[in-house]
């Protein structure tokens, strides 16, 4: 495992370098239909671009294919993308996790940046939980795969999942109402506006309320969690003094206060049969706010400022022993506080386009975690020396600052050729600690009183990328990326170490090194897309958190290598009929010598990492008789091969194949809609995450979204 890039070029590499070359002449012999597919523009670059353009694997998913697919919160994308998994543990607010190709971040950990960064308007999102919730007035979600090391703040060692809305409109006053009743009682509303103020001014507000019952009943007579009770508001304001100049000042606020995420066990997992009768609480608040400048210096330069500020709390009550029986309560309560400020300058000439720019981070994060016994601990082992009431508590923080300056061009080399470069100097100091107070000895175990760590670190990543127009539907590309995520401080007690020993609080920075070869194609008279990428992956330095026994252990591992080959498509039959497509092959294994807490596990594959991933989707529609009515159905056919759903190796947690069906059918006019849909149609139960429970000795699993349906109305005006 311990290459040198230069020795990636080997056979196997050279073999998909012929087999792509190949496929890019072959594209273009198909036969032409009547049918054009509509553009697809995305900012993957930071500037506006065909997606066809971009010289690295991008995936677009439009608002309304978004609503097609059955996607209506940011973790739903794992039910339609072979690429994106989306596992979760506990409360989303710190037990979310993005993994894209096989490849992200371990839950539960606040000190550990994300591999799969989150951005909502170019604005970045500190954590993958804080942002979690239903989506409204999307425009489109961009998927960006492979290290991200240039151009967007806070570098990135899998991906970027980047959410655009809808901006406001000066032209017309227009917005929608959408109302849907769902399976376990649950109700849904959501609606947007906008207002014109002016000629050079509007205003857009969105939002949605959720509440219903739970879909999970522990245990016979308790009251079922995983229940729907959230609310968000989001409203952008869009000032445009001149022509060229536009001001957008945004705001958004959201709560979440439901009973989440019980974990079932193992051998009980296709029933949904829970063991325990604990209501899990998870209460959240999300304030956001943004101001984003746009001023078009001239026709060929462009100044933009992006700055942003949120406010994140959150508090959760859990079962710390995940028996029945009432022993251990833990009650966590998290505040994060981030501002960022983005500035770039995009310029163009006849044959260069390039954008320089800086990025700055102020993020504070505090961890305060109570282990609370409860009235059963008399009559455990442990009872000789616990009594009900207050155990531990953990007061952890992290501040942490960074700044970045960055730069990338692309140079036409000819009429045909183009070559992309780029640099980003990376910087990043932190600093944290832990106060522990432990008013009873005894598990969660005894550990040092306190701790104080710091991280002062600096890396430079970049890319460099060779594109060619084959012909003006046929593109090719091979390009090389470097991605890096900071180091951190471990929030949590472990990180003090056992009484009278030192502990490891802070963990090594994380690198990635890609190298993608692909093409991107619209041939049969641009009625078929149909993009192809072979990449190989290697990481350095994994970050992981892994419980080992009754501990967190967090550490660094040596390293691990991934390789893939993916397809994406649409192929419009007709002008009312066509099928998307998508396809993830992954070839995953630890670097021997890899330790993350159990030993080495070096030879074995990559967690969340299936072998195979393949989707097909479809969207039919057709006029019902001399009406203005339409009738529609569309939906999402997922299937993946088994993999590990634990980040310890341990066999014990593999999830087997599975697939995943999303559908629905209704009516239509230009005014309203009524259809009646159904999530995870064949009842397909998946454990997102499976972990060893320390007391019963078995393993556990938080699971999947039973079958879900329901009828939605909108009506637009």
């Amino acid at each position: 495992m311990q290459k040198k890039m230069g020795e990636i070029m080997d056979i196997k590499f050279w073999t998909k370098i012929h087999v792509l070359c190949a496929l890019a002449i072959g594209l273009q012999a198909f036969p032409a239909l009547s049918t054009q597919l509509e553009e697809v523009i995305v900012t993957a670059q930071k500037r506006e671009q065909s997606m066809q353009d971009v010289p690295f694997s991008v995936s677009a998913l439009s608002g309304s294919a978004l609503q097609n697919r059955g996607v209506s919160d940011i973790m739903d994308l794992q039910s339609i993308s072979p690429s994106i998994m989306t596992p979760s543990t506990g409360s989303p607010g710190e037990g979310a996790s993005f993994r894209i190709r096989g490849f992200g971040s371990p839950p539960f950990q606040m000190g550990i940046e994300p591999a799969v960064a989150l951005f909502i308007d170019d604005v970045y999102r500190s954590r993958s939980g804080v942002a979690v919730g239903d989506l409204v007035d999307v425009s489109r979600i961009e998927i960006l795969k492979g290290p991200q090391g240039t151009l967007f703040g806070k570098n990135t060692t899998a991906g970027v999942i980047h959410i655009v809305t809808n901006e406001p409109k000066t032209e017309a006053f227009e917005g929608f109402v959408e109302g849907s009743y769902e399976k376990y009682d649950r109700t849904r509303l959501k609606g947007m506006v906008n207002i014109p103020l002016s000629d050079t001014s509007a205003l857009r507000i969105s939002g949605i309320w959720g509440d219903g019952d739970g879909y999970f009943e522990p245990a016979p007579g308790t009251e079922k969690s995983n229940d729907l009770n959230r609310n968000s508001i989001n409203a952008q304001a869009l000032f445009n003094p001149n022509d060229d100049l536009s001001i957008k000042l945004a705001v958004s606020s959201s709560n979440i206060d439901e009973i989440c995420c019980a974990p079932v066990v193992y051998d009980e997992l296709d029933d949904l049969i829970g063991h325990d009768s604990f209501d899990a609480i998870f209460d959240a608040s999300d304030l956001m706010y943004s101001a984003t400048i746009n001023w078009s210096i001239n026709e060929k330069l462009t100044l933009t400022s992006i700055s942003a500020y949120q406010d994140y709390e959150m508090e959760t009550t859990v079962d710390g022993d995940f028996i029945e029986a009432p022993i251990l309560t833990i009650d966590t309560e998290i505040e994060l506080s981030a501002f960022t400020q983005e500035i770039r300058l995009t310029g163009e000439t006849d044959i260069l386009t390039w954008t320089i720019g800086a990025f700055y981070s102020d993020e504070e994060i505090d961890r305060l975690r109570s282990f609370i016994w409860g009235p059963v601990i008399e009559f455990t082992p442990l009872g000789g020396f616990l009594d009900p009431g207050l155990g531990v508590t953990d007061d952890l923080y992290q501040n942490g600052e960074s700044w970045a300056i960055f730069g990338q061009a692309s140079f036409s080399i000819s009429d045909t050729m183009t070559l992309t470069t780029g640099l980003r100097f990376n910087n990043e100091e932190k600093d944290g600690g832990g106060d522990l107070y432990q008013f009873q000895f005894g598990p969660p175990g005894v550990v040092n009183p306190f701790f104080r760590a710091t991280i002062d670190e600096s890396d430079t990543t970049g890319v460099v990328s060779l594109q060619n127009d084959f012909s003006d539907s046929v593109m090719g590309y091979f390009t090389y990326q470097h991605g890096y995520k900071a180091g951190g401080i471990n929030l949590a007690r472990e990180a003090a170490g056992n009484i009278g020993q030192p502990g490891e609080p802070t963990f090594e920075s994380e690198g990635a090194k890609n190298l993608e070869l692909g093409i991107k194609s619209e041939i049969m008279d641009g009625a078929l897309r149909v993009n192809a990428a072979y990449f190989k992956t290697e990481y350095d330095d994994l970050q992981n958190q892994t419980l080992v026994g009754q501990s967190f252990i967090v550490r660094n591992g040596k390293g691990a290598e991934i390789n893939g080959f993916e397809l994406e498509g649409l192929l419009a039959l007709t002008d009312n009929f066509s099928v998307n497509f998508g396809a993830l092959f992954l070839d995953t294994e630890f670097e021997e010598g890899t330790d993350l807490g159990t030993g080495n596990i070096g030879g074995s594959d990559l967690p969340f990492a299936p072998d195979s991933s393949i989707a097909i989707g479809w969207e039919y529609f057709t006029p019902l008789s001399q009406s203005s009515l339409e009738l529609f159905t569309n939906g999402n056919f997922l299937s993946k091969s088994s993999y590990m759903a634990g980040t310890d190796g341990n066999p014990l947690e593999t999830q087997g194949s599975h697939k995943i069906l999303n559908a629905q059918v209704g009516i239509r006019s230009e005014d309203w809609s009524a259809m009646l849909w159904c999530r995870n149609c064949t009842d397909e139960i998946v454990a997102e995450i499976r972990f060893n429970n320390p007391l019963l000795g078995v393993p556990l699993a938080f699971p999947n979204r039973p079958r879900e349906f329901g009828v939605t109305v909108r009506y637009n005006f």
